[in-house]
């Protein structure tokens, strides 16, 4: 039925989409190609694989007896393949890692170009994305996560934590906030997305006491960056995760409001699936990652000068 892994791996993937395009989305692949090669291998098994709409397709009773067989076929030969692989001392090969972009953007350039230094023979291939990536299907590695691990067959090594605050430029006139009463109904800079309550700001104390207070905003965005920006040459006040801020503290040029205060915390994470064996190369990286990124994240977590 399958004349190659490929022919396995379409399968599956067609079978955990909602329409044969997306399919092709994920594969690389043109659509056509994906009903084409569909069309072949239900001629061959001389059964209808998939139920087709102009809405979605979905397998059959059939077709899901053999995506069940694909899957099958595909561990025991990614088995096989990190089997060898485990054999080997010296850690080796691409290692495929995806992260939000403000991680990588901010800490991840150190501590991969550290991780290279040490290890000639491997490679890194990063994704930054603020979308969460199944890493089974879409074939990382691992990821570094903020927030919940996710559902799924996968394991978790907490790298320690990462908190957003208020900021406000340093050129700024404006007194500096002495207390939560001093930031209701001032105009701020959220970071967070459009379809969310943008009139209201949690911030949580250092005992983790939350409060929720009505602000005025007057920009709202999912990039830091912008933020930081606007920060620089306006009196408005921002939420910034404080990796980002950090070197403008430093410099002088932001200064925090408010520093005994979290806009937001999240635990940061190495995830990786557990039911693959781990290469020399990942188990490597992750054990680089995990001596490395702990500290980078705790420098942030101190109130700011």
């Amino acid at each position: 039925m399958f004349e190659t892994l490929s022919d396995a791996r379409l399968l599956v993937v067609a079978g955990e989409s909602p329409s044969f395009a997306e399919a092709g989305r994920r594969l690389a692949m043109p659509p056509a190609t994906v009903t084409r090669r569909i069309a072949a291998m239900e001629a061959a098994a001389g059964l209808k694989l998939f139920e087709r709409s102009t809405r979605a397709v979905r397998p059959t009773e059939v077709g899901e007896t053999l995506i069940a067989h694909a899957r099958r076929l595909i561990d025991e030969a990614e088995s096989a393949a990190m089997s060898i692989e485990t054999l080997r001392d010296t850690p080796r090969g691409w290692i495929r890692v995806t992260a939000p972009v403000i991680l990588g953007q901010s800490l991840l350039g150190d501590v991969i170009g550290g991780f290279l230094a040490q290890n000639p023979d491997c490679d890194v291939f990063l994704d930054l994305s603020n979308e969460r990536t199944d890493l089974i299907s879409d074939g990382f590695d691992l990821a570094i996560r903020f927030g919940p691990v996710g559902a799924g067959d996968l394991i978790a090594r907490k790298l320690g934590t990462a908190s957003a605050a208020l900021y406000r430029g340093t050129a700024s006139r404006q007194t500096p906030l002495a207390g939560l009463d001093d930031l209701k109904g001032l105009p701020v800079g959220l970071l967070r997305r459009a379809d969310r309550d943008g009139r209201v700001i949690r911030l949580t104390d250092a005992a983790g006491t939350m409060h929720d207070l009505h602000v005025a905003p007057r920009l709202i965005t999912l990039d830091p960056l912008v933020l930081c920006d606007v920060a620089l040459v306006n009196d408005l006040v921002v939420a910034l995760p404080r990796m980002v801020a950090y070197p403008h503290v430093i410099a002088g040029r932001l200064r925090c409001e408010l520093p005994e205060y979290s806009v937001q915390r999240s635990d940061v994470s190495a995830v990786f699936p557990s039911r693959r064996l781990m290469r020399p190369a990942v188990r490597a990286f992750i054990d680089h990652v995990a001596s490395e990124l702990p500290d980078k994240l705790e420098r942030y977590e101190f109130p700011d000068p």
